[in-house]
Parts: structure tokens; C-alpha cells; sequence
């Protein structure tokens, strides 16, 4: 098994036990409908499986709905690593996964 397959397994596995928790814990948001650190951490958590290890959303119909809803934020947007002001140049290949 390569590190990425590896990655992808582990990714997958923590994402159905969140699905099932979040699925009776959610509103717009993990924990009903105002932000919380839950909703900080899913954030990386879903962009690194869905655009590192490829990771397809449609598996977690209420993180994919949640997920959405936080990317819609001006803040959550901000904070997109692409992003900040040490960002590397956005035609950089080895960074097209991030966008």
C-alpha cells in the first residue's frame, strides 16, 4: 500500500464515523447552526481528501452539505491557504491540487 493509498484509507474511515456523528449533530454547520471548532477542523480535513487523496464527497452527503456551506464564508475563504500573502504563485504546478 503506497502513502497515499494509505492516506486515503485512514481519510476515509475518520470521514464515515464523522458522517454518523454529524448527521445527528448538524445543522447549517457540524453542531447545529452556529460555527464551531468542529467546523474549523472539518475544513482541512475535507480539502486535504477530496483534493489530495482524491476522495470523492458524494460518500458523506452531510459533510459535503456542511462543507459547502462553510466554503460559502468570507472568512473560510480568507483563511484558503491560496490565499495568504506567503502563498506560492498560483500557476506553481505542484500546487494545482490546492485550488
Amino acid at each position: 500500500m503506497s502513502e497515499n493509498e494509505w492516506c486515503a484509507y485512514y481519510n476515509r474511515n475518520g470521514l464515515k464515523a464523522l458522517e454518523k456523528i454529524v448527521e445527528e449533530s448538524s445543522g447549517k454547520y457540524c453542531v447545529g447552526n452556529e460555527i464551531t471548532l468542529a467546523d474549523c477542523l472539518l475544513i482541512p480535513q475535507v480539502f486535504a481528501a477530496n483534493k489530495r487523496y482524491k476522495i470523492d464527497l458524494e460518500e458523506f452527503p452531510t459533510i459535503a452539505r456542511i462543507y459547502e456551506n462553510l466554503k460559502s464564508l468570507e472568512v473560510f475563504k480568507a483563511a484558503h491557504p491560496l490565499n495568504q500573502p506567503d502563498a506560492p504563485p498560483k500557476n506553481e504546478t505542484r500546487f494545482k491540487f490546492l485550488e
